[in-house]
This record gives structure tokens, sequence and C-alpha cells, in this order.
């Protein structure tokens, strides 16, 4: 294949070290050209030296040909022991963006051509370096915010957990459809398998498909994270929780009801998951078009987060008493949906002469006592969010994790499957369904189910790269960055 130069760490942002990268069969000639070096490189052994223009093509300017560009470290690999599977060369330099750019150039110049976006990494995956499964993690490794993507990431990319579980599952339905062609190719020789011992066959894979697929919205909540609305009446302190929280004075707050018109996300790491906290505009009638707007939006956001912080003014509610809170809040309680983890922050105690009676009767939610100006309570609102995060993974969590007796099932336990991988394993699941359905009616012909078993293995072997279409491929790597 020719060869392909990128550079490896984000462009555009000064600092100590930047990588180009090149691979391909004329990766280590091009090196040596740049490098003006005679003597050939040693695979593994870290090479230094003075990185040269090359002479200028005719679509260049002879200016700068031969002038030295950096002093870099070089890193050479030999096929196929390399990222990619072919001869790489890494060019490690001074992380200028100018200097990283003309080594690009100067080997642009050289004869090689410019990645495509995760084109690298495809190599490695024609050259049987990597399955798809496994390019897919390297992205997760690349984007992971949080302890919980990273590791179920690193374990599937370390150990190849969905794809054993991809392999496993190919070869039982492969065996099921041998069986079944043998017969038919060869009915004097091999007598017709028993339909009952198929459907329980095809049963058992259907469960172990169920048990991957229950991973998928646990791998979304590991990729993506959850939402926190912080809502509440104006100048109740959502400002200052959402501050508070986040460790920095990101919302502006002052005395004035209203100052916030529009939502604000931030984002922040609770127990290795990435929490998305929108502070929101106070929730109140009015007559005030932009006000409007911004209360729209506060319920907008409301529809589509995973928590609520509902913040109450300790000052305003009668008594001292939660149950007395005015009816305008009461009402606002009711109108949010009941299914949503709510907690009820109590905020401002600290302005408060006698202590807060927090024990509700009216409203079943948690409640909890605030001051964002000390800090008191405080940690009892993080402490309440990673509660409701480790519910909302263990409800979406896979079945083998409840009986995970072998380190392979605790591994495949912590899968986190892309939303290609869940639609690919679904598809299967659909096949197999239907493979189920034709050897439960005795009356349909036996032959049938082959369709069925061969669409199934088509889906399996699209989720290992094995049976893709050049389209799929090129929708998965195309969210890698040019030099990976």
């Amino acid at each position: 294949m020719d060869t392909i130069a990128a550079i490896a760490t984000p462009s555009g942002i000064p600092g100590a070290i930047s990588m180009v990268r090149l691979s391909g069969s004329n990766a280590w000639l091009i090196a040596q050209t740049l490098l003006k070096q005679q003597k050939p490189f040693e695979a593994g052994k870290i090479t230094r030296g003075w990185i040269h223009a090359p002479e200028a093509s005719s679509g260049a300017t002879q200016k700068h040909a031969h002038a030295l560009i950096d002093e870099v470290i070089v890193l050479p690999y030999r096929a196929p022991a390399s990222y990619t599977g072919e001869d790489v060369i890494e060019f490690c330099g001074h992380g200028g963006v100018w200097v990283t750019q003309c080594i690009l150039d100067a080997c642009l110049n050289a004869g090689a051509r410019l990645a495509y976006p995760g084109e690298f990494t495809q190599r490695a995956l024609i050259n049987g370096k990597l399955d798809l499964t496994q390019a897919e993690s390297v992205l997760d490794i690349i984007h992971a915010q949080g302890d919980a993507l990273l590791m179920a990431a690193t374990e599937n990319l370390r150990y190849r957990t969905l794809a054993k579980a991809i392999e496993r599952l190919a070869i039982k339905i492969t065996s099921l459809q041998g069986q079944i062609v043998a017969n038919i190719d060869f009915p004097d020789e091999v007598d017709e398998p028993d339909r009952g011992r198929l459907l329980a066959h095809t049963r058992e894979i259907l469960q172990d498909i169920e048990q991957l697929v229950a991973s998928s919205q646990r791998g979304f909540l590991l990729r993506n994270g959850i939402r926190v609305a912080l809502l509440g009446q104006p100048n109740a302190g959502k400002s200052s929780l959402f501050n508070a929280l986040l460790s920095e004075d990101r919302a502006i707050v002052t005395p004035i009801a209203g100052t916030t018109r529009d939502t604000i996300n931030e984002t922040l790491t609770i127990a290795g998951i990435t929490v998305t906290l929108i502070d929101t505009a106070g929730l109140r009638d009015s007559d005030e078009a932009i006000e409007k707007i911004g209360i729209e939006r506060s319920w907008q956001a409301a529809s589509e987060a995973d928590l609520w912080l509902y913040v109450v003014d300790a000052t305003a509610c009668k008594n001292n008493h939660l149950n007395d809170l005015d009816s305008e809040t009461l009402q606002t309680l009711h109108a949010l949906k009941p299914q949503t983890p709510t907690l009820i922050v109590m905020n401002q105690v600290d302005r408060l002469s006698t202590p807060m009676a927090c024990q509700t009767v009216s409203m079943p939610d948690e409640a909890i006592q605030l001051s964002a100006t000390t800090g008191e309570g405080l940690g009892q609102v993080q402490t309440w969010i990673c509660k409701h995060l480790e519910l909302l993974l263990t409800e979406n969590s896979s079945p083998l994790e409840a009986d995970a007796t072998s380190e392979l099932n605790r591994r495949q336990a912590r899968l986190c499957l892309t939303q290609r991988q869940s639609d690919t394993l679904r598809r299967a699941q659909t096949a197999l369904l239907q493979a189920e359905h034709t050897l439960a009616e005795f009356s349909l012909p036996l032959d049938i189910v082959t369709v069925s078993f061969s669409e199934g293995l088509h889906a399996l072997g699209a989720l290992l790269g094995t049976d893709s279409v050049e389209a799929v491929l090129d929708d998965v790597f195309s969210k890698f960055c040019v030099g990976k």
C-alpha cells in the first residue's frame, strides 16, 4: 500500500513534543531521505537526527530545499510489528505548530500522501492487527472522560472481549447451519438433524445475544454520561449550587430574581462517569418575552435530564418546615414528571435563625439542607448523584454481572457497546428469532432456516469487520482524527 503521513498529536496546539507518523512500504526510505542517513534504521532502536527539507518538487519552491527543519527522535517499526502492521516511522520533534507542519510537509514532499481520518487504525484492521470492535475501543479510549468508559474500552482492546463473544456465537450458528446443509447435500449419508435439538440450541444462542444487547444502554451511559438539571423558582440559589458543584464561578449570581435567562451546561466527573450539570432559568409565570423563552428551555432541559435537583429557598418556607412550601412551588413540583429521581435541595439554610425541619409528608422525594455559600450539605448532594449513577448503571448492566463467576463473564459484563454494535447485534437477534420461528413451525421445510442463520452470521461478521460493506467502515473511521 502507499505510504501515508499525518500529525499524530493534537494539531494547532503548541506543546513540549509533537509527533508525525509515517506508515507504508516507503516509510523507512522517506525517513532516511529526510535525515540524510545512509545506514538503514534498526527496528525498535531509537535514533536521533536532523530533518532536512527534501529536494523541491516541480510544484514547490526551491527556497527551503535541503534546509534544516528540526532535531527529532525517530522511532522505527518494521512490519508486521507495528500499530498498522506496516513499516512505520514516528518523528518526535519540538511541539511547535509551525515546525510540526513543516515536518509533515517534508514527508509529503518526499513521497508520502496525507492520511485520511482514522486511516492508520483502518490499516491496522486490514492487516489483522485489530478487529473492528477493538478499533472502536481505540476511539472510546481517546474520547473517554471518566474511568468507567476507559476501563471498558481498554479491557476490550486488550482481551477482545466482545470479539470473542461474537466468535463463539458465530461458531454455534455455523455448527447448526452445517448440520442442516450436510443433510441437504448428502441426504443418503447424513441423517436429518433433530429439529427439537436445533430449536433448543437456537434459543440458547438467543439468550447469549440478549445478554450482550442488555449492555447497550449501559454503554450509552458510560459514553455520554448523565444529565442533571437544576430546577426551581427564581433566586432559589440554583446558580450558586451550580457553581459550588463545579468549584468555579461559572454562572452569574446576583440578588436579582431571574438573572439566569438561558440554560448553562458544564461537565464534571463523578464516580468515573461524565455528569452534565444544567443550570436553568427560574420556573414561574412570566409575561416578559425573553424570560418566557428561558423558562420554556428550562422545561425542555427537565424533560431530557436523568436526575433533578429541585432547589428551594429555605427562608421562604413557613415555620421552617418543608411541608409548608408555598403553593406555586408545590404546583411546579407536581407538574414535573414523577419518574425522574428528584432531590429537593433546601438552600440558604445559613440564613435561618432556627434549624430547618426536612421530614416530608406531602412529597415522596428526598430532601436535604444546603448552604451553597458555606458548603454545608454539598457532599450530600454529590453522594445522592453518585448513588443514582450506580442505580442507573445497575439497571442497565448485563445479566452476566449478577453471576460473574469467571473473569470472562466479569469482562463481558463490563462491555460498553456502541450504537453501531448494538444495532448490528439486534439485526442478528432478529435473524435468529426468525430461525426460532421456522424451527418451531414443523410444517415449514427445514432448509428454510439456513437463510435466517446466514443473515445472523452476516450481522456478526459486520460486528467484527470481516463481513462489512465499505460504507460501514468509512462511517466508523470517519470519527477518528487524521493521525490515528
